[in-house]
C-alpha cells in the first residue's frame, strides 16, 4: 500500500504561505479598526471636550449622546470587522477570530451595564465619567494585547500597552483631564498604530 512521502520543508512551506496570507487577510482590515476607533475617539471625546470647555455650541447632554453612539458604532465595528476576517482563513484562526470578536461585543455590554449601575449610585457625573471611561479603556487594552498575543501583531499589543498607560494617565488628571488625555493619547494613538499598521502591510505585500 503506497503511501506518500512527508516532506518536512514542504509542510514547512505550506505553513508559511497560509500565515502569510492570514496577515494579508487580517492587517488592512486591522489598520481600518484603528483608523476607525480612532475617528470615533475624535468626534466623541471632541464632543465632550468642546462641551466640557465651550469651545463647541453643545449641550453635556448631546455631547454625551453623540459620544455613546460614535463608541457603540465603534464596538460594532471592530466586532464585525473581527468576525468577518475569519470567513476568508479556516481552522484554528477562523475560531480565534471569531470569540474575539464576540469577546468585544460581551466585554462592553458587561461595561454598559456597570455604567448605569454607577449611574444610579452616584450623582458625580464627572466622577462617574472617569470611572466609566477607565473601564471601558480596561477593555479596549486588555483586548489589544490579546490580539497582539493571538495574531503575533506587535502594533497591536504596543497599542494595548500604550492604552493601558494611557488609562492610568486619565486616573491621575482626575475628573477634570481625563478627557483631554483621551482626546489627545488615545486619538494620537489609534492613529499612529493604523500608520504603522498600513505600512506593514504595504512591506508585505512587496
Amino acid at each position: 500500500m503506497d503511501s506518500e512521502t512527508f516532506d518536512p520543508r514542504q509542510a514547512l512551506r505550506i505553513a508559511a504561505e497560509t500565515e502569510d496570507r492570514a496577515g494579508r487577510t487580517l492587517q488592512p482590515r486591522v489598520a481600518l479598526q484603528y483608523l476607525i476607533w480612532g475617528t470615533a475617539w475624535l468626534i466623541g471625546y471632541g464632543s465632550l471636550h468642546g462641551a466640557t470647555h465651550n469651545w463647541l455650541p453643545l449641550s453635556s447632554s448631546t455631547a454625551l449622546i453623540l459620544f455613546s453612539i460614535v463608541v457603540v458604532l465603534g464596538v460594532a465595528s471592530s466586532a464585525l470587522l473581527s468576525i468577518t476576517v475569519s470567513r476568508g482563513i479556516r481552522g484554528e484562526s477562523a475560531f480565534q477570530g471569531a470569540v474575539y470578536g464576540w469577546t468585544w461585543m460581551l466585554a462592553f455590554a458587561v461595561v454598559f451595564f456597570a455604567a448605569s449601575r454607577i449611574g444610579s449610585i452616584s450623582t458625580d457625573q464627572a466622577f462617574n465619567g472617569m470611572i466609566i471611561n477607565a473601564l471601558a479603556i480596561l477593555v479596549v487594552g486588555m483586548m489589544y494585547m490579546s490580539g497582539g498575543a493571538l495574531w503575533r501583531d506587535v502594533p497591536m499589543l504596543a497599542l494595548g500597552i500604550w492604552f493601558l498607560l494611557v488609562d492610568i494617565v486619565s486616573l491621575i488628571a482626575g475628573p477634570t483631564g481625563f478627557i483631554t488625555v483621551f482626546l489627545i493619547l488615545g486619538v494620537g494613538g489609534f492613529y499612529a498604530a493604523a500608520l504603522v499598521t498600513f505600512l506593514q502591510q504595504r512591506r508585505r505585500a512587496r
